[in-house]
């Protein structure tokens, strides 16, 4: 082998033996006759280079011609590399972090529920006597919660619910606070000062009207018009969750809150989720892509709102699904009104624009963006009181 092959061996390059495979080709086209061919040589930086071998220096010397073509691709990946911003890495690194974030667990849904009653701390037979928090999966005895003086008999009404396909969620994820930063709850205290005006620690419909009149004469600049006044007595009926006619400063920070995480980027919102939480997100996404071929189509979403707007028409089959927790009576499939058709259109409307690239189908990613708010503010056991 020529000169050139030797000093390159001599080295100890690595690359010696793909210079080896390229002498090789060019032997196979000299012998055949068409050494004047185009030959495609790779380089490390997984470019093709043009090599002409009919100039008079390339066939005196083909192994040194190859050499400095292959010293000419290294030069140019080392130009590239260097090119690469300064944070290229760790711009990897968080793409592959955000992509975890839409990952489906593969366990079962057991395995991420305890086996201890977090009060007691003795075994449980899991939906026997310990049933789990539908957020965190920890478990607790009905009696723990019955003699423990932080739950009341309302919060043990909930509980119940644990058998239910609605669940209940334990003290700590009930409250959706936990959620926000100290800044944030800071903000939502001084905006409940100011909705209570005799400071009785809750706001009547008084003070709550009273309030937004007064921000309404300051922003506009003339009195609230009764069609206004009216809206605002209905987000009152909505922020009192238990109807007892006043919101506690739990029920008004609830409320703000899903208001703060709504400006919050949805990719923070997903990561938030827990596992049981994506696990649950996933079956219902499961349900809605009927052919099961990757994503929802506007098809899809239609027909699964306005077979459930059906049933809640319904009032035996509402009954039915909401004492027993399962949606076993929809096997029935009730006939489709009019008006569960129209709402069914304009629900599938509604998420189909969360659709990013236009294609008016849903992927799981796109899906669980969207989505992701509701499930968090859903938390809360009073979000289904009413």
């Amino acid at each position: 082998m020529g000169a050139g092959v030797s000093n390159i061996q001599k080295t100890g390059n690595e690359n010696v033996d793909k210079t080896v495979r390229r002498l090789a080709v060019l032997g196979a086209l000299r012998s055949s006759g068409n050494e004047n061919k185009v030959v495609q040589v790779p380089t490390e930086s997984n470019r093709s280079h043009r090599m002409y071998m009919s100039s008079s220096r390339a066939r005196r010397d083909p192994e040194r011609s190859l050499l400095l073509l292959w010293i000419k691709g290294r030069h140019e990946m080392i130009r590239r590399t260097s090119a690469l911003p300064e944070n290229f890495n760790q711009c990897m690194e968080d793409e592959k972090k955000q992509q975890q974030l839409y990952d489906v667990p593969t366990q079962e849904e057991d395995d991420f529920i305890t086996n201890f009653c977090a009060i007691c701390k003795s075994p449980t037979i899991l939906r026997i006597d310990g049933w789990p928090c539908r957020v965190c999966g920890v478990v607790y005895h009905r009696n723990c919660l019955q003699t423990s003086s932080k739950y009341t008999s309302k919060d043990l009404d909930m509980f119940d619910r644990t058998k239910t396909a609605i669940g209940w969620s334990c003290e700590k994820c009930d409250n959706i606070l936990n959620l926000l930063q100290q800044e944030e709850l800071d903000k939502l205290s001084s905006a409940f000062e100011e909705f209570d005006i005799n400071r009785d620690s809750s706001v009547s419909v008084d003070e709550y009207l009273a309030y937004k009149r007064r921000r309404w004469f300051q922003e506009e600049g003339y009195h609230m018009p009764p069609e206004e006044e009216e809206f605002e007595r209905t987000q009152f009926r909505l922020l009192d969750a238990d109807g007892n006619g006043d919101i506690d400063y739990w029920e008004f920070a609830k409320k703000e809150a899903c208001k703060c995480l709504a400006n919050m980027p949805k990719e923070q919102l997903v990561a938030l989720l827990s596992p049981l939480e994506k696990l649950a997100a996933r079956r219902v996404y499961d349900l809605l892509d009927d052919d099961q071929n990757g994503f929802i189509t506007e098809d899809e979403a239609r027909v699964a709102f306005t077979m459930w707007y059906s049933f809640l028409d319904e009032t035996p089959q509402k009954t039915k699904i909401a004492h027993h927790g399962t949606a076993a009576g929809m096997m029935l499939k009730p006939k489709a009104t009019a008006i569960s058709e129209q709402r069914g259109t304009q629900q599938a409307s509604l998420m189909l624009d969360a659709d990013e690239d236009g294609d008016r189908t849903l992927t799981w990613r796109e899906f669980l963006k969207t989505q992701a708010l509701y499930i968090l503010c859903a938390r809360s056991n009073k979000t289904h009181l009413r």
